[in-house]
């Protein structure tokens, strides 16, 4: 029997997402060599109906738009991933995005109707959160079962209430990537309707985030000092601007400190770069670097002294996932379910959101005592083997699409 998913997200963008995707999939994919799936082209791998031996397996279409979805598209075909680009729009803040969502909005639905419709798909796997709905709506009407993953714990009043009103009506099950994006979503839901829910965490290849198999990054490693690093993209719920503030405290104590932001800036968050820049500029904080999107996070990880998660918000924290399988000592705010696989004094430090004197504390406290750091880091991975390693997160991810599609009836 094969399960065929069509794994949904709406943002092309590269980001947590899109890489909880694509290290997922090859591990539920059989038989799957080709890349873009062409809506004309069905037949290409036969009718295996009529075989003698027929065993369970997954078979995965990642759609995605065409528009900002180079980096996700390579990605794909790197890892020899199934895909369709359709000419989809994310919803943003920005007002000439929200306006062609909106205006575009009824017609993508078709789209992914007809798409969903002609292939016979068994499974909707709705990806990137629940402002997703139209991968939900899409599914439901042409009769598959719809799995939402929810993996974020802050969304507008407005995007909450909308999820609420489809979720109760579309959605068939859903996957929660932290205990916490289940209170923050569905404690509600759970009253009224009785459906499945699946806790999966973001998922971490380890043998390839291995600090043995990597060198360093030369950029960082070409600076003396200590490295303290943040992986994320430029954008106020990754709390930036708490790093800067910790930063400029910690020069005040130590002096061989050098500071790193690693990730992409997007258009939509100039205005936000300029106030850090402004920031920076202010504070006279001239060891603090943004180092821009990284090909490969593993070098830069494996430079890191000192890994911080500065966050407003998070569920499942990939970044921080992927610093504890490199071996890293973490110091992050309480977000997500960071308090469940960072233990105080462990493997690393915990501080409340947006609390910058304890973020400093706590980074003090690895500074000062910085053979330690060292078993805090291989804690750090041997929880990140157990909890986050891909064959288990893949793993659990099948349990989910067979439950989904096992469900009797439409719930």
């Amino acid at each position: 029997m094969t399960i065929k998913v069509a794994n949904i997200i709406e943002d092309g963008r590269l980001g947590g997402p899109q890489v909880r995707i694509s290290e997922v999939v090859p591990l539920l994919n059989s038989d799957i060599n080709t890349n873009n799936y062409d809506i004309e082209e069905t037949s290409r791998r036969g009718d295996t109906s009529g075989s003698e031996e027929e065993s369970e397996s997954i078979e995965t279409v990642v759609v995605f738009p065409f528009e900002e979805g180079e980096l996700f598209r390579e990605r794909l075909e790197k890892y020899d991933i199934l895909y369709k680009q359709l000419p989809l729009h994310r919803l943003s803040k920005m007002k000439k995005y929200m306006i062609r969502y909106v205006l575009f909005f009824p017609f993508e639905i078709w789209i992914l109707y007809r798409f969903l419709k002609k292939h016979q798909f068994d499974i909707v796997h709705v990806s990137g959160g629940s402002w997703q709905y139209k991968g939900a709506i899409a599914g439901r009407l042409a009769g598959c079962k719809v799995l939402w993953e929810l993996n974020d714990t802050k969304m507008p009043s407005i995007v909450h209430f909308c999820f609420r009103f489809l979720a109760a009506k579309v959605a068939h099950g859903f996957i929660v990537v932290a205990q916490r994006a289940k209170k923050y979503y569905l404690k509600s839901l759970q009253k009224k309707n009785i459906k499945p829910i699946f806790e999966i965490q973001s998922p971490v290849n380890c043998t390839f985030f291995n600090p043995d198999v990597v060198d360093l990054d030369s950029k960082i490693s070409s600076y003396d000092g200590l490295h303290i690093v943040t992986v994320a993209n430029v954008n106020p719920i990754k709390g930036i601007e708490v790093f800067l503030q910790m930063a400029v405290k910690l020069n005040k104590i130590y002096s061989d400190l050098n500071f790193w932001i690693v990730g992409p800036l997007y258009d939509s968050q100039k205005a936000y770069y300029d106030k850090l820049i402004k920031l920076q500029h202010k504070t006279e904080l001239k060891n603090c670097f943004f180092y821009g999107y990284c090909s490969d996070v593993r070098k830069v990880l494996k430079s890191a002294d000192i890994y911080v998660c500065s966050s407003i918000a998070e569920a499942s924290p990939l970044s921080v996932w992927e610093a504890m399988a490199m071996e890293k000592p973490i110091i992050s705010t309480d977000v997500g379910d960071i308090s469940r696989f960072i233990k105080h004094g462990y493997n690393g430090y915990i501080a409340q959101v947006k609390n910058v004197g304890l973020l400093v504390d706590n980074v003090s406290k690895i500074i000062d005592n910085i053979k330690e750091s060292k078993n805090f880091g291989q804690r750090s991975r041997e929880i990140a083997l157990k909890n986050f390693d891909t064959p288990i997160i893949a793993q659990k991810h099948v349990h989910a699409y067979t439950s989904v599609y096992n469900l009797n009836g439409q719930n």
